[in-house]
């Protein structure tokens, strides 16, 4: 939240949109705070349903579903293209999401993805979307097979004009911002490459034991 706090705080014109894919239950996400404090916007998951003493605000729209790789339109359907804060966790293939919202023309002013730490901080990669009998899913494993290195994202975001900003203490989410969008404080320390806690190719041995990875290597 202190580093959503920075960046959206220092957004030039805001208009306190938000817009989460994977957003689960509504008790621990990247937006809650930010709908507390009277943010619109649109959570959507496939998974879990809003928790039963969660208290829904007028100006938010949960969306039950999957999203894929068809129904992205359908997905984005009311997010402004330049909306304050765009997050994204599906623990798949989240970069392709990623890309084609990019290619759309959605500008977000601030980011937050989850990405894979075990392809190390130098390795671009990251897992295809593959439509698996009507289950896109089915070949992942929430715990090594997912989503997208750091580096990669890096490379997508910055090649669209994007600055990155940090990383979080669990080394589990990055955040991206749009330097024509955002002024952050000046001041602000910034982590390279040196510091950041990940051991370089950890998912290559998961891969090669995996059952349907150690096949399509």
């Amino acid at each position: 939240d202190g580093i959503i706090k920075v960046m959206t705080d220092a957004i030039h014109d805001p208009n306190r949109f938000v817009f989460e894919i994977g957003w689960g239950s509504g008790v621990e996400n990247m937006s809650r705070a930010l709908f507390e404090q009277g943010w619109s916007g649109i959570g959507i998951d496939g998974a879990r349903e809003p928790h039963a003493d969660l208290v829904v605000p007028d100006q938010f729209e949960y969306r039950g579903m999957y999203v894929d790789m068809h129904n992205l339109e359908e997905a984005f359907s009311g997010v402004p293209q330049e909306l304050d804060f765009f997050s994204l966790d599906i623990d798949s293939f989240d970069f392709e999401v990623a890309r084609w919202a990019l290619e759309q023309g959605y500008r977000p002013r601030t980011v937050c993805v989850e990405f894979n730490q075990g392809f190390g901080v130098r390795a671009q990669a990251s897992f295809p979307w593959l439509a698996a009998a009507g289950r896109p899913k089915r070949v992942y494993d929430k715990h090594h097979c997912y989503g997208s290195s750091l580096a990669k994202y890096q490379a997508l975001w910055t090649h669209h004009g994007y600055e990155f900003f940090t990383v979080d203490s669990s080394f589990v989410n990055a955040f991206f911002y749009d330097p024509a969008q955002v002024s952050l404080p000046d001041g602000l320390p910034r982590l390279d490459h040196s510091a950041l806690p990940t051991q370089q190719d950890a998912v290559l041995p998961v891969l090669q034991q995996h059952g349907f990875w150690s096949r399509h290597l």
